[in-house]
């Protein structure tokens, strides 16, 4: 009791508000890289032509880029103070010039900036967090491992990319971007154990260490590869033009590396290296904390799953735009064997 005599909350009261606030957290993030799931899969359905066109259509608007169209001269002939310019016409052109709005392709930087603190912040949370268990290890481990690979990239968004001044990005993606980075560290440390995991059998624990070894290979591998690719494309953007089609000014074909197979090396590598991150974060609960049959043992790992399949989708979408602009851009002289992101595996229709 306190000194007024008034009963104080007991710790476990306390541990079960945490952990059911961070249930209800990581719940939200899983819905979050579903939504993103699931934009991916519609992009890729937009892309093939099997959405409804009056969906495309709306994706049209917002690809004008704010330039006038049909929308803003009905009613009024496209004259200021038209009948049709009323507060229900100022409230659509607010809208829609948010909706135009675009912003500096630099502000990538952005993006790892916020992921450098919210992983420094979520991973002095987890060491917290963690006892003596190997899955705690696995995950703190794991969250080091993405801090390397965040201040890697904020670097190479620094002091490598060459952006070009007139290249802008949507500002719902500037939004998503940073939205994804504040969610991704937080994804990895919701495979934290509970503090309940039985004592680790010998053989589990080696297959789960195994597993790690494997992951952290994939990490370096990716992480390397992603590195050298970086660096290949900010050399292409550095003054140099197309010499393969003079049609194409200030572009041309990234060779070296990866490039030599993939059209999205640097995609390839990404996808490599969250995979590796997977295999460290996924054996701490896939192997060690089974505790009874009410128990679902791949509970703490469904954020990381997602993530990693969001990754996937969103960086397919991508690929297949990259690859077949340059096939479209570059159609005597690209590589016929390269692929856009996977070997054996190509978008072109």
């Amino acid at each position: 009791r306190g000194a007024d005599g008034e009963r104080l909350p007991a710790r476990a009261d306390v541990g079960a508000d945490g952990d059911a606030m961070a249930v209800a957290v990581d719940a939200r993030i899983e819905w979050f890289w579903c939504a993103l799931i699931a934009c991916s899969m519609c992009a890729t359905a937009r892309a093939r032509g099997v959405v409804p066109g009056v969906v495309r259509r709306g994706v049209a608007v917002a690809a004008r880029r704010g330039k006038d169209g049909d929308w803003a001269r009905d009613g009024d002939g496209g004259r200021p103070g038209g009948r049709g310019r009323g507060r229900e016409r100022r409230v659509v052109d607010v809208m829609m010039s948010v909706v135009m709005t675009r912003v500096p392709h630099r502000w990538f930087q952005h993006f790892y900036v916020v992921g450098v603190c919210a992983n420094a912040w979520t991973l002095s949370s987890a060491a917290k967090r963690a006892g003596g268990r190997d899955e705690d290890a696995y995950v703190v481990y794991a969250l080091v491992l993405f801090q390397v690979h965040l201040c890697r990239r904020l670097y190479e968004s620094v002091f490598v990319s060459v952006y070009s001044s007139c290249a802008r990005m949507h500002v719902a993606a500037y939004v998503l971007g940073l939205a994804y980075y504040a969610c991704a560290s937080q994804s990895w440390a919701s495979a934290l154990g509970d503090g309940v995991g039985a004592v680790t059998p010998v053989v589990p624990h080696l297959a789960s260490a195994a597993l790690a070894v494997c992951g952290t290979v994939l990490f370096i591998i990716g992480n390397v590869n992603q590195h050298r690719c970086h660096v290949i494309l900010a050399n292409l953007r550095r003054g140099k033009r197309s010499r393969d089609e003079p049609s194409v000014r200030s572009y041309a074909i990234p060779r070296g590396g990866w490039f030599e197979r993939f059209s999205c090396a640097h995609y390839t590598a990404e996808i490599v290296l969250y995979v590796g991150l997977l295999l460290i974060v996924a054996p701490s609960h896939v192997y060690i904390t089974t505790r009874g049959d009410d128990v679902d043992a791949f509970r703490n790992i469904r954020a990381p799953i997602l993530l990693v399949c969001a990754v996937v989708a969103n960086l397919a979408v991508a690929a297949r735009a990259h690859h077949e602009w340059y096939l479209a851009n570059f159609p005597s002289t690209y590589p016929s064997h390269r692929t856009a992101l996977f070997p054996s595996f190509t978008f072109a229709s």
